[in-house]
């Protein structure tokens, strides 16, 4: 029922810029140009080796390939509402049509061509139970639908937690301590991983995902979020 309920009130929402309000005209999606122009975009595709992610994760239980995000956020800029609606506000088509943006942007450069599968951080049963949805899931679909890469289900959620927005960075990790597990690892031997959230703060979330999928034998493995997260 949730899920039919956030699909109809996608459908009816006001065409507006998220960001500004503004009415959106044909061919915008999420924002209207100005603030697509204006957008405080990372560009961290440019150098997707190593850049400030691999910095802020550190060393991982297994090394972290490529690692990009759309955008830096601000939690008083008004483009953090592009995360802040998708998670809370009953918005998920909001999630993936920002990825779809991302995605667009990302094709020139191909550095999503040798990315096999994208795995979306899980929520346990319960929590997208209250949701409805998934918002990491929701990304993953609108980057998958874009790029042509498939959204796999290996990675789940084995216990809940409570919520990460107070909490420092020692405490994030330990709220999420042995939080994730990997279903059919054997899906997922010799391929090309890309973990996918709608943002990443500390970096908690994705070195407890990249500790969940040690036990794989992935070729690789890669993280994409929408935001990340500015940490003072």
């Amino acid at each position: 029922m949730a899920a039919i309920l956030h699909s109809i009130f996608d459908g009816i929402a006001p065409h507006r810029c998220v960001v500004c309000g503004a009415a959106l005209t044909q061919g915008e999606q999420v924002m209207c140009l100005k603030c697509d122009l204006d957008a405080p975009r990372t560009m961290l595709h440019r150098d997707p080796d190593f850049n400030e992610i691999h910095k802020r994760l550190g060393r991982t239980a297994i090394p972290i390939n490529k690692a990009m995000s759309w955008l830096y956020y601000y939690s008083s800029s008004p483009y953090a509402d592009i995360v802040r609606r998708s998670k809370y506000s009953d918005r998920p088509a909001l999630a993936r049509n920002a990825a779809r943006l991302y995605a667009a942007e990302l094709q020139a450069s191909g550095v999503l061509a040798d990315i096999d599968v994208l795995l979306p951080v899980p929520m346990h049963w319960l929590k997208r139970m209250r949701r409805g949805y998934n918002q990491a899931e929701e990304v993953a679909r609108g980057l998958g639908a874009v790029a042509g890469i498939p959204v796999g289900d290996n990675l789940v959620a084995r216990r809940g937690h409570s919520t990460q927005t107070h909490l420092s960075q020692h405490d994030r990790a330990a709220n999420l301590s042995g939080r994730f597990g990997v279903v059919a690892p054997d899906e997922l031997a010799g391929l090309n991983v890309m973990v996918v959230d709608d943002i990443i703060t500390t970096g908690a979330t994705m070195i407890e995902a990249a500790r969940a999928m040690a036990s794989t034998a992935v070729a690789s493995l890669s993280l994409l979020s929408l935001g990340l997260a500015h940490l003072r």
